[in-house]
């Protein structure tokens, strides 16, 4: 091979020169604008939620301020099965016009709020044009805002690493940081791209973001041992004190962990639903619940029920929620930060400033009380006072 000469060096530095200068006229041209454009979107979304969330507390100056920790149950009441807790649909998502997905805000605003409950329905696509910084890449989970018709609307979309990392930026905003955190991973992939992706693989990707959560996870109790894997579903509802889960984030999910052998993502959930009548967690339709002949009330009592809008990106009635809840129901997703203030303002009311409110007393799991062995007539035992057995005591 012949050596370079000077002139070769002079033109092969002027090409890197020219690939360089193409690289960086591309980025100011596109990568930077993507993110002013981002950050002209969220101040646009700031902007609009800021004043309806004034325009509100003109009358209601606390309205979306968590302002009081949750009310407490009696000892035998005390556990998790007797709760409501206030919870968001699709977490990240702050609504239309804008459609944005953005973790900071968001979070920081739900956890001002009292929201320590999150849906996260996890989906992907297969599109190589969909890259970082504004869409994972194809193939990864990702959580995004689609339609009824299951098209993608919202203008980006965000990793379950970067929920998990805002989760833990702002999980202490509030005073009332030790009241417990859920999230529900929701298995919202659609056939088609079930069908191009490795299912498994697939689990195993959510639960390597989990790993940041491992300080915070609740995987063993006392005696009770591992609590992981939706082995010990109803000892954690109806057994395990609720003062227990402070500080903790419980971790919920119906992907069907049965497939991985290796038990991943199964590893990282407390709690796994689906929509089986005997499933101790179990997710239902909101709209079925009014006119049913199934006994909620007492089917919730030792079982917790969570209960999907068909509808999830609009706001139910606020007298739809309390139908839910007279029913014994624990959980109902409410778009609570994609929705206007207006439409969503009697549901946050319900709650009265606080994290999560109290089943109805007459739908509540209460503990039965000991059992007290009876004492022993000392006259019928035929063992004592070195007297032969059989031999009864006449006094």
């Amino acid at each position: 091979m012949e050596a370079l000469t000077l002139e070769d060096i002079l033109v092969y530095t002027l090409l890197l020169g020219i690939l360089i200068y193409i690289s960086f006229k591309n980025y100011y041209k596109y990568g930077q604008k993507t993110i002013e454009g981002f950050t002209t979107k969220i101040q646009d979304v700031q902007t609009r939620i800021q004043a309806e969330l004034t325009a509100i507390r003109k009358s209601q100056p606390t309205f979306f301020t968590q302002t009081v920790s949750a009310p407490i149950l009696p000892r035998n009441q005390s556990f998790l099965v007797n709760i409501c807790p206030l919870t968001g649909y699709l977490g990240g998502y702050l609504g239309p016009p804008e459609h944005l997905m953005d973790t900071t805000y968001y979070l920081q605003t739900a956890f001002q709020a009292g929201i320590r409950s999150f849906v996260l329905p996890i989906s992907t696509y297969v599109n190589a044009s969909k890259t970082p910084p504004d869409w994972p890449y194809s193939g990864e989970p990702v959580l995004a805002c689609r339609d009824a018709n299951n098209v993608i609307i919202s203008v980006n979309g965000l990793t379950i690493n970067q929920f998990v990392s805002a989760l833990l930026q702002f999980k202490s905003v509030s005073n009332f940081s030790p009241e417990p955190i859920l999230l529900y991973l929701e298995d919202d992939l659609s056939t088609t791209d079930r069908s191009k992706i490795n299912y498994v693989s697939f689990m195993k990707k959510i639960a390597s973001t989990l790993i940041p959560l491992d300080s915070y996870r609740l995987t063993s109790v006392g005696s009770y041992g591992s609590v992981i894997g939706g082995v010990q579903q109803t000892k954690l509802l109806t057994e395990i004190p609720l003062a227990t889960f402070n500080n903790k984030i419980l971790i919920f999910t119906n992907f069907d962990t049965l497939q991985d052998k290796d038990g991943t993502l199964g590893s990282y959930a407390n709690f796994i639903y689906s929509n089986e009548e005997n499933s101790p967690v179990r997710n239902i339709m909101l709209e079925d619940i009014a006119g049913t002949t199934v006994n909620y009330i007492q089917n919730s009592r030792i079982n917790w029920h969570i209960a999907s809008s068909k509808t999830p990106l609009v706001a139910p009635l606020s007298s739809t929620v309390q139908g839910a809840f007279n029913n014994g129901i624990q959980c109902v997703p409410i778009p609570l930060l994609s929705t206007p203030m207006d439409a969503i303002k009697d549901i946050w009311n319900m709650w009265k400033g606080a994290s999560y409110l109290l089943k109805a007393e007459s739908s509540r799991y209460t503990q039965p009380d000991p059992v007290v062995p009876s004492q022993v007539n000392t006259k019928l035992n035929a063992s004592i006072q070195g007297r032969d057995p059989g031999n009864l005591v006449v006094t």
